[in-house]
């Protein structure tokens, strides 16, 4: 009888981003296939941890009674010691999970580096899928990065800037990496064909968005400074900047208090965080990418997948590719307004133009970047 193997899937943080819905996803369509025995640990506990714990046995690095907030919760964090408590629960912890003999461990993400020294000399075949370039890694203690590179059976990169940055800053030989490629999350497609029925607003307003929380590395500061001055030097067009996701930040505050005293309230808006990011998506005109450093962008995708041109600035990342390629938006130069507002002067004046840009984007999202392509490379990977 041949031998169904069991892989632990380790997740760097159990929150509703990138990496994390990127596996979760991937491990329903396992699930699915039964082409092994799937079991989770979670480094650091979140909103998703009942999501993976739904598909499979779940662990947790560190006790939960740590961060929850619950009456019981507290009482234990006042009573127990913790350091020793921790000691002995992780101890327990590994020997449980030795126990499990798993044939391979996959780690989600750089950012399990610092969960990768307990499981470092765990028998098994260990896969590293990175996702994050220079800004965020330099953040990370390097030494134990570097280990968990080195110690790597297999590393998968998610972009090809994030191959050329691995090579250039680990010296990680090219035929070492396996390049895989990132995909349009299947119940994002679902929620935005929904609302294919939807038109767009009748009136005669030019949407511009962004999404992804206010920061710098974001470049939201870009898209308000952009949008004041498109705005002041587009009088006679009707304009709307809207910005989708996390406005709790000092910086959401500074650009906010700009905006009042532009009085410009009613043009730029701030929607915060939502589930159902699309419902804005789907209003645009054109999608703004505005970040000073991003590997490429899932919200993109989405984008794309709504039909809306996109706009970048040449940066390193996979998103100007992405663009470029398949010929569904423009990449300017960098923080280039003159060029920025050359474009939304041809989108406007130009329908046509705009909507073979959306379709080129749909066709290409539809085309190469599916989920079903993307989970044969990670599953030949685990099995072999």
């Amino acid at each position: 009888m041949k031998h169904c193997k069991t892989i632990l899937f380790v997740v760097h943080e159990s929150k509703k981003s990138g990496a994390p819905l990127l596996l979760l996803n991937l491990l329903r369509m396992f699930e699915q296939s039964a082409a092994f025995n799937i079991e989770i640990l979670i480094s650091k506990t979140g909103e998703l941890d009942d999501a993976f714990d739904a598909i499979a046995a779940t662990y947790f690095y560190n006790p939960k009674y740590l961060s929850a907030l619950n009456l019981k919760s507290k009482i234990l964090r006042k009573v127990l010691p913790k350091a020793q408590t921790l000691k002995r629960y992780q101890k327990n912890l590994y020997h449980n999970l030795e126990a499990k003999n798993y044939d391979c461990i996959y780690f989600n993400s750089l950012g399990c580096y610092p969960i990768f020294p307990f499981l470092e000399n765990y028998k098994a075949k260990k896969v590293v899928h990175v996702h994050e370039l220079n800004d965020v890694v330099s953040g990370m203690d390097q030494h134990t990065v570097k280990k968990m590179l080195n110690n790597a059976d297999v590393i998968v990169s998610s972009y090809n800037v994030v191959t050329d940055f691995l090579k250039n800053q680990f010296q990680i030989q090219q035929n070492d990496i396996l390049q895989n490629a990132v995909y349009l999350f299947p119940d994002r497609k679902v929620a935005i064909d929904a609302l294919d029925e939807v038109p767009k607003p009748a009136d005669a307003i030019f949407r511009i968005g962004g999404c992804g929380s206010v920061e710098l590395r974001k470049g939201t500061d870009i898209f308000v400074d952009f949008a004041i001055k498109t705005i002041k030097e587009m009088p006679e067009v009707s304009l709307e900047f809207i910005w989708v996701g996390n406005a709790q930040t000092e910086l959401a505050e500074t650009l906010k208090a700009t905006i009042k005293t532009e009085k410009l309230e009613h043009h730029i808006t701030f929607v915060g965080s939502t589930p159902t990011p699309e419902v804005y998506f789907k209003t645009l005109d054109v999608f703004f990418l505005s970040s000073r450093e991003e590997a490429f962008g899932l919200v993109a995708l989405e984008n794309a997948y709504c039909k809306n041109p996109l706009v970048c600035f040449d940066i390193i990342g996979d998103l100007p590719l992405f663009i470029n390629q398949y010929k569904c938006g423009k990449v300017i130069p960098k923080y280039d307004f003159n060029v920025f507002k050359a474009f939304i002067m041809e989108l406007i004046e130009d329908s046509s133009y705009a909507r073979a840009l959306g379709e080129e984007g749909k066709k290409a999202v539809v085309n190469y970047f599916n989920i079903e392509d993307q989970a044969k490379v990670i599953k030949e990977v685990l099995v072999l």
